[in-house]
């Protein structure tokens, strides 16, 4: 108790919990002075009969139930208002206090923003595991997010949802094209076109910067293979110091889709 930085996750000091008679009843000492200590990485069982006072010790510590008296403490935060938690301990403070009870619906608004990974990570985890008995509607900016946690997805723009389906129908729907990269010298970047130009005549420059160039080529006129046989015969004529060809990705669905509303068209 008197450690500045303590190894222990839980403690709790002479905690105890009674409830008022009622009906003529005696009051109940359901947790009757507890005093214990749980370091991280341990999983402590506890045992006992129905009404020994497990669950109400359970309440106590979750902020269901208010003790009678003693104090309790959680990595140290005892008393702490959620307010003056950062706000990525708010947004799992949030999430926690949603799931609390199995709820049968749940609604969360961008639950993972400002997470750094791994915490980000493991709230996926809790909320995936949710979804089993909830049925939970999800607002996200995170195409990652999205496609991890998320069975069905619909795309709102300008008020409307403009689209809805899993994300592997959404990419084929929406999604007809590959997108080409070639990292090559300056003088090389006119070879490059030509490249391209052979292999799939229709394609679109979307991006150009010194000498890593990318291409939008139409899934219809071009086959994969016919793009790696280019890409080694151009080898043997320039040097390439990197390329790739990618599939659509849900964010270029997300673009394709939010670009065809007034209110992208607005602030793009």
């Amino acid at each position: 108790m008197l450690e500045p930085s303590t190894r222990y996750a839980i403690v709790c000091d002479n905690l105890k919990k009674v409830y008022p008679g009622m009906d003529g009843n005696q009051p109940k000492m359901a947790v009757q002075g507890l005093s214990l200590a749980v370091p991280s990485g341990e999983c402590f069982g506890m045992l006992g009969p129905n009404g020994a006072g497990k669950t109400s010790f359970i309440n106590m510590m979750t902020g269901l139930v208010k003790p009678t008296s003693g104090a309790a403490f959680v990595r140290g935060v005892s008393d702490k208002p959620a307010g003056k938690y950062s706000g990525g301990m708010k947004r799992r403070l949030s999430v926690a206090i949603s799931l609390i009870g199995s709820p049968k619906v749940v609604y969360m608004d961008e639950p993972s923003t400002g997470l750094d990974p791994a915490s980000r990570m493991n709230l996926w985890t809790v909320i995936k595991r949710a979804k089993s008995h909830t049925a939970i509607i999800l607002t996200t900016h995170s195409m990652e997010e999205a496609e991890f946690l998320c069975d069905r997805l619909g795309i709102f723009a300008d008020g409307r949802l403009q689209c809805i389906g899993n994300p592997k129908e959404l990419k084929g729907r929406y999604g007809g094209s590959y997108v080409f990269t070639m990292t090559t010298a300056l003088e090389n970047e006119k070879d490059v076109e030509m490249l391209v130009q052979n292999v799939s005549p229709n394609a679109k420059k979307i991006y150009h910067i010194a000498g890593t160039q990318k291409f939008e080529m139409s899934k219809e006129e071009v086959r994969i293979s016919e793009v790696f046989q280019a890409v080694e015969k151009a080898k043997s004529s320039f040097r390439v110091f990197a390329w790739g060809l990618a599939d659509t990705t849900l964010e270029d669905v997300f673009i394709k889709v939010a670009r065809t509303s007034k209110a992208f068209n607005v602030f793009s």
